[in-house]
């Protein structure tokens, strides 16, 4: 991992990128950033700086990248001490990497095996309560399998004034919401 002087990668550019062309010329220049921090093969990354990387790889159809994190997320999430939190994003990937690959079966069960916890009465809210882009993938999966009410209950947690995260996501959400009340 990096060390702790390098600091943190801004992740939440990389998370708002995946949706947002403005940003996600941001997060081109922090996964620039990122090579440099955790190694041209992305070697010593840090999970959650990993994860919201491939995320906004998967987003921008880079494939490449995709793999080569994905793959590392899935060597650290072997083994008999892996974290929670590492589980959850090693699935997390592996439904982006099926999604990447066309097998769009895979990608919702994996998307939807995430079932992130989110607790209403909570104003802070750790990552594996939000995962923001993983919700919306699940959504238009949902929708394009003409799943409306299961594309609309994936959709509906943006409409929450919880993590900031999720203004971002606001408008595919519920560009989701209403093709799929239409369809039903």
């Amino acid at each position: 991992e990096a060390s702790g002087t390098e600091g943190a990668l801004p992740f939440l550019y990389l998370l708002a990128g995946s949706v947002s062309e403005p940003v996600s010329r941001q997060a081109a220049r922090i996964d620039s950033m990122a090579l440099r921090m955790f190694g041209p093969g992305y070697e010593r990354f840090r999970p959650i700086e990993g994860w919201s990387l491939a995320t906004w790889h998967a987003s921008q159809g880079h494939t490449g990248p995709l793999e080569l994190l994905a793959g590392r997320m899935a060597e650290r999430a072997e083994g008999d001490s892996v974290s929670a939190m590492i589980s959850l994003l090693n699935t997390s990937l592996q439904g982006h990497l099926a999604l990447a690959r066309s097998d769009t079966s895979a990608a919702i069960d994996r998307l939807s095996s995430l079932n992130p916890i989110y607790p209403s009465n909570k104003l802070n809210y750790g990552i594996r309560e939000v995962l923001p882009y993983e919700r919306l993938k699940l959504a238009e999966l949902l929708l394009a399998q003409n799943r409306f009410n299961d594309a609309d209950e994936a959709a509906a947690v943006f409409d929450h004034p919880g993590p900031t995260i999720f203004l971002f996501f606001l408008r595919e959400s519920l560009a989701v919401r209403a093709e799929a009340a239409l369809a039903m």
